[in-house]
C-alpha cells in the first residue's frame, strides 16, 4: 500500500544502506514538559582535560584555558579526546565547517562538548559544501555528551545534496553506548528532496544510525529542516534505551520523529511536533515507530501537519511494530488524521489521547490496515468539526472501548469496508449517531455504546499547548461518567495525570471527571 524509500544514511567516508518505513515557527512550544527520562545519570566527577575554543584564539595555544584557547574546527578535528575530557566553545562564537570528533569516553567519564562564558549558543555552520556533509559527526564512538550548540547545514541554492545537522553513527555490530544530545538548536538543514538523485531519507536534523544502547536527545529544537526532524534509522540489530524527550520539532519537510529498529525501554515523550510533513511528494507522518517493540509514545503534542501524501497522520504504528503504547498525547488540526496502523502492527495500545479537529483534509481519522485482533484503542477523545469521508479508512479490527467520538460535521462512512466480529465496540459514546454510524457498523460486535451528547465542558476552546485541552473534560451530568468498561492494566492515570480509580466503572473519554 505504501511506497517504501531506501534510506542511505551518509557518514563521512561511507554510505550505510538503511531500510526505512513507508513514510513517511517557533510557535507552538508546549507549556508542559515531560519529566526527564529516568535512569539517565550525568557524570558526578570529570577527571580529564578541558579544552577551550574561541574564534579569537590561536591553534598554536595549548587550548587548556580561556586565556589560551584554540581557534579553528580543524584543530578540534585533529585532537583525539580521552575519557573525562571537555571541549568548550565560547558563547556567542561562530565557526564554519564540519566537526568529526575523535575518541571515546568511558562509563562514568564521558567526553563532554558544551559552551563556556555567557551569551548565545556557539554556532557551527556546516555550509552544505558536499553531498553527504554532516555538521557534527560521532562515528563508532561511545560515551559522549553534546550540549548547547547551534547547528546549521545549508546548501547553496541550485545544489542538490543530502546533508545532516548532527549524526551519531555506528557502522559496527558491537553496541555503542551512552551518547546524549541536549539543548541543541539545529536548523536550516536543507537536504535535497524527493525526486532528486541524492535524495536520502536518513538525513536532516538529528539522525541516530546503527546499533546503540543509552541514547538521549533531550530539549533540542529542530527547525526548518529536511528530510527528517529526529530519528533512528533501520538496523538489523535492535537498539535499547533510546529516549527522545522534550524536543520542539517544527517546519520539517518529512517526518517529525521516527523510532526504528529498537527494543526494550525506548521512549518518545514530551515532544512538540509542529508543521512537519510539509511535502506531499512522499508518505510522511508526525511521530511513528517501525521494526521495533515496546516503545512508549507519551505526552507529545502534534499539530499543523498539512502534507504526507497518503499518510500525514499525527501517529503511526508501522511495519513490524509490537507492543507499543501511545498514551496521553494531544493531536490537533492535522490534515491527514490521527493515526495509521500498518498490517503487521500488533499488541498496540492507544489510550487516554485527545484528538481535536484532525482529518482537516477530509479523508480519514484512522488508516487502519492491521490484521491482528490484539490491538486496543480505549479512553480517547476524538472531536471532529469538519466533514470527513471515513472514520476508519479500510476497516477496524481489535477492541475499541470507552472512547468518545463527537462530531459537528458529517462522517460519510464510519468504516470504508464492512467490519466483522473481529471488531469489538464496547461502552463508547458516539454522537450524533445519525452522523457517524452511516454505514458498515452492523458487521462488528458492539455492546453498551451510547449515542447521547458527551457533555464536554467547552471543546471549542482547545488550542496550542496541552493545558488548552481542559475543555474535553466531562460535565457532572455527562452520560460518560462511570459509563466505561473496566480495563486491566490501564496505565493508572488519565490525560492530565489524575489517578484513576482502582474500583468501579471508569469514565469514558480521556479525562476523569
Amino acid at each position: 500500500m505504501k511506497m517504501r524509500n531506501s534510506l542511505l544514511a551518509s557518514s563521512v567516508l561511507a554510505v550505510l544502506l538503511l531500510c526505512a518505513g513507508c513514510k513517511k515557527s517557533s510557535n507552538g512550544l508546549s507549556d508542559e514538559k515531560a519529566p526527564a527520562a529516568t535512569g539517565r545519570h550525568l557524570t558526578a566527577a570529570v577527571t580529564g582535560t578541558t579544552y577551550y575554543i574561541d574564534p579569537a584564539g590561536n591553534d598554536g595555544n595549548n587550548g587548556t584555558s580561556p586565556a589560551t584557547p584554540w581557534q579553528t574546527i580543524s584543530k578540534v578535528n585533529a585532537q583525539t579526546f580521552l575519557p573525562g575530557d571537555q571541549l568548550l566553545f565560547k558563547a556567542g562564537g561562530t565557526w564554519a565547517g564540519n566537526i568529526a570528533l575523535l575518541g571515546s569516553g568511558s562509563a562514568g567519564s564521558p567526553i563532554i562538548v558544551d559552551m563556556y562564558g555567557t551569551g548565545n549558543k556557539p554556532v557551527i555552520n556546516g555550509g552544505g559544501l558536499v553531498n553527504g556533509s554532516i555538521t557534527l559527526l560521532l562515528n563508532n564512538q561511545s560515551y559522549w555528551e553534546i550540549n548547547n550548540l547551534e547547528i546549521t547545514n545549508t546548501i547553496t541554492t541550485g545544489l542538490h545534496y543530502a546533508v545532516t545537522g548532527i549524526k551519531v553513527n555506528n557502522s559496527n555490530s558491537t553496541v555503542v553506548n551512552h551518547v546524549y544530545v541536549k539543548n541543541c538548536y539545529v536548523h536550516d538543514v536543507n537536504s535535497t528532496g524527493v525526486g532528486n538523485s541524492n535524495y536520502n531519507k536518513g538525513t536532516g536534523g538529528i539522525i541516530i544510525s546503527g546499533y546503540f544502547n543509552d541514547i538521549l536527545v533531550d530539549s533540542c529544537h529542530v527547525a526548518n529542516s529536511q528530510i527528517e526532524g529526529i530519528r533512528t534509522t533501520s538496523s538489523t540489530l535492535l537498539s535499547t534505551n533510546i529516549t527522545f524527550s522534550n524536543n520542539l520539532i517544527e517546519n520539517i519537510y518529512g517526518d517529525g520523529i521516527v523510532m526504528s529498529s529498537v527494543q526494550s525501554g525506548c521512549l518518545i515523550t514530551g515532544n512538540v511536533v509542529h508543521n512537519a510533513c510539509i511535502t506531499n511528494a512522499a508518505n510522511f507522518a508526525g511521530i511513528w515507530t517501525y521494526n521495533e517493540s515496546g516503545t512508549k509514545i507519551s505526552n507529545n503534542e502534534v499539530y499543523g501537519l498539512t502534507g504526507g501524501l497518503n499518510d500525514g497522520e499525527a501517529f503511526d504504528a508501522d511495519i513490524s511494530t509490537n507492543g507499543d503504547i501511545f498514551e496521553y498525547n494531544y493531536s490537533h488540526d492535522n490534515y491527514g488524521g490521527f493515526m495509521l496502523f500498518m498490517p503487521s502492527a500488533k499488541n498496540i495500545i492507544v489510550r487516554y489521547n485527545i484528538s481535536a479537529n484532525d482529518a482537516k483534509g477530509g479523508t480519514k481519522m484512522f488508516n487502519f490496515t492491521a490484521t491482528d485482533t490484539t490491538n486496543q484503542i480505549y479512553n480517547n477523545v476524538f472531536y471532529l468539526t469538519n466533514n470527513i469521508t471515513y472514520f476508519f479508512q479500510t476497516k477496524f479490527i481489535g477492541a475499541f472501548t470507552n472512547n468518545i467520538i463527537s462530531s459537528t460535521g458529517t462522517v460519510t462512512n464510519f468504516s470504508q469496508n464492512t467490519m466483522s466480529t473481529n471488531a469489538r465496540f464496547l461502552n463508547n459514546c458516539i454522537y450524533p449517531n445519525a452522523v457517524i454510524l452511516a454505514s458498515n457498523w452492523n458487521g462488528c460486535y458492539h455492546s453498551d455504546n451510547i449515542f447521547f451528547a458527551p457533555q464536554l465542558t467547552n471543546p471549542t476552546t482547545y488550542g496550542v499547548g496541552r493545558s488548552t485541552a481542559t475543555g474535553f473534560s466531562l460535565q457532572s451530568t455527562s452520560p460518560c461518567v462511570a459509563g466505561g468498561l473496566i480495563i486491566a492494566n490501564n496505565g493508572g492515570y488519565d490525560f492530565f495525570n489524575t489517578a484513576l480509580s482502582a474500583s468501579g466503572n471508569p469514565d469514558a473519554g480521556a479525562i476523569k471527571y
